[in-house]
């Protein structure tokens, strides 16, 4: 079966600008496509093996047991180095949607958005998004690094979110959303949220983690079978998940992204630190440290 697109059925009218660049689109992929995959979807085992034995890529394991409602995942170049894990229609999958024929469907969709969150994106790299190169990131030296990752967020053993309010990394381009519910999984929570800054004049970050206080809900996407999201990346786009209630269940689904950690390694973006309490106390005993050479 060959590979469908997910942004096959997607124009640039269906991009909301509103507090960024983003898109839901449900029955995203054929159904019959779709239920081909979910029906193939690499096991928690398969997942999980990958994660331990690929010492480049850190996950958390405790004596090697798999963290409760955590993510793990399977990247693009693991997947086609070791294609004897995955069914074909999940290799073909993966390696439509990190080509440069993928890359020039989210131009044809994106690219506008692109320049309008980046508008000196172009100039900085040398070209127009629409002839920048592309590869398999991780194992390619290009403009945009492309990735497929297929993953999980392990069962819950408690009340918990896998992650609230953050940005992706400042490499990040643009990030795609693909989930495959188990239709067995009834489990409350584990949905997207869409957030704004509350004062777009004080963004301010712990890393790329953001206090809930600053900032306020705007949308919440459900998490549904064959439903896709997909985001512009940039020190806007605030999204967290939703607590997930004890299950059994895995979360399962892809991530598809694009990068310019090759082109521009530094980032799209900065991340000011918030400056609180906390933070000037750590200030101070780390001076002290160095005045009192302990």
């Amino acid at each position: 079966m060959e590979a469908h697109s997910v942004l096959a059925n997607v124009t640039p009218d269906q991009v909301s600008l509103d507090p960024y660049p983003h898109f839901v689109v449900d029955d995203c992929l054929p159904a019959a496509y779709f239920n081909a995959l979910a029906a193939s979807y690499p096991s928690n085992q398969v997942i999980l093996d990958y994660c331990r034995s690929h010492e480049d890529r850190r996950f958390n394991f405790v004596e090697g047991a798999a963290r409760a409602n955590d993510r793990y995942d399977v990247s693009a170049y693991q997947a086609i180095e070791h294609p004897d894990l995955l069914s074909d229609i999940w290799l073909k999958f993966i390696q439509y949607h990190t080509s440069s024929a993928f890359f020039s469907e989210v131009v044809a969709v994106c690219g506008d958005a692109i320049r309008r969150v980046y508008p000196a994106l172009e100039d900085t790299i040398g070209r127009p998004l629409e002839t920048m190169s592309t590869g398999i990131r991780y194992r390619s030296d290009c403009d945009v690094s492309l990735d497929c990752q297929v993953g999980i967020n392990t069962p819950a053993e408690s009340r918990s979110s896998v992650r609230r309010v953050h940005v992706d990394a400042r490499e990040e381009l643009f990030a795609i959303l693909l989930y495959f519910r188990d239709p067995a999984d009834d489990t409350a929570g584990g949905n997207l949220e869409i957030c704004r800054w509350k004062n777009p004049h004080r963004k301010r970050f712990r890393r790329s983690e953001v206090d809930e206080v600053d900032v306020e809900l705007l949308e919440t996407v459900e998490y549904k079978a064959n439903r896709m999201v997909m985001f512009i990346n940039s020190q806007d786009s605030l999204h967290a998940v939703t607590p997930r209630d004890p299950s059994p269940h895995t979360r399962k689904l892809v991530n598809i992204i694009g990068e310019v950690d090759k082109s521009i390694p530094r980032g799209l973006f900065a991340l000011p630190k918030k400056k609180d309490l906390d933070y000037f106390r750590k200030k101070i005993a780390s001076k002290r440290k160095k005045l009192l050479g302990v």
